[in-house]
């Protein structure tokens, strides 16, 4: 039997050439088929790794990992959270809107006990007011809204409120007057023709020149009280 030298001994060059090619394509053809075999056993180690891992989640969810209906298993448990959550979301909105409704009651609460408390100081103020000026009721609502009368820190007690704090509504009120003399009902008695307060047979005579300062709330207010305006 010639061997593998007796063979090449009797080729010429390029049979000799083509035999080496031969035999170093067969060897990387080898070669290859080993790395890829390693590849495929590297793969095949990873995949076997993750499914562990996913047999332990199943089992951790409750799941038989080895049962042949655990695809079955998955759906119903996941139609069964899906239908938990839907049902918690439910929940959750009815939640929000029993929420919104009691704030929206509670806020027209304090809303109407607002408005009860400014009707109360309103009054207060035309109490204190009434029979020290012309029109008493519209000055007590403009000291209102402006806030000079207000209720104080306590939120119950009424006060009047300055650029120097708080002091007592009454003395505030007082003070307030003494300082607008063209609203404050004169107590000086006079014939015809005097100054408002004076008395035309038994009722409040005005000069026409005093009339005409008075804002037209003030004058119907005046002729309400059974006044009268002289020359």
């Amino acid at each position: 039997m010639k061997t593998l030298e007796d063979v090449l001994a009797a080729l010429d060059d390029d049979g000799k050439a083509a035999i080496h090619s031969a035999i170093e394509a067969e060897k990387n053809k080898g070669i290859e088929l080993h790395r890829k075999a390693n590849s495929d056993k590297e793969r095949l180690i990873g995949t076997k790794k993750k499914f562990d891992q996913i047999a332990v989640t199943l089992e951790e969810l409750g799941f038989d990992a080895n049962a042949d209906d655990v695809s079955d298993q998955l759906k119903s448990g996941f139609t069964a959270t899906k239908g938990k959550v839907t049902a918690d979301q439910a929940e959750l909105k009815k939640t929000q809107r029993e929420m919104k409704l009691a704030l929206e009651q509670l806020a027209e609460e304090r809303k109407e006990k607002e408005e009860v408390k400014k009707t109360n100081l309103l009054e207060k103020t035309i109490g204190a007011l009434k029979g020290k000026v012309y029109s008493h009721e519209a000055e007590a609502f403009f000291l209102v809204q402006t806030g000079k009368v207000s209720y104080g820190s306590d939120g119950k007690t009424v006060v009047w409120k300055d650029d120097s704090g708080e002091i007592d509504s009454v003395k505030g009120i007082d003070g307030y007057i003494k300082s607008r003399p063209d609203i404050a009902i004169s107590t000086q008695k006079g014939g015809s023709g005097s100054s408002p307060g004076g008395s035309e047979g038994g009722k409040k005579a005005m000069a026409l020149s005093d009339f005409d300062k008075l804002t037209p709330r003030q004058q119907g207010e005046h002729f309400a009280d059974g006044g009268t305006v002289t020359e």
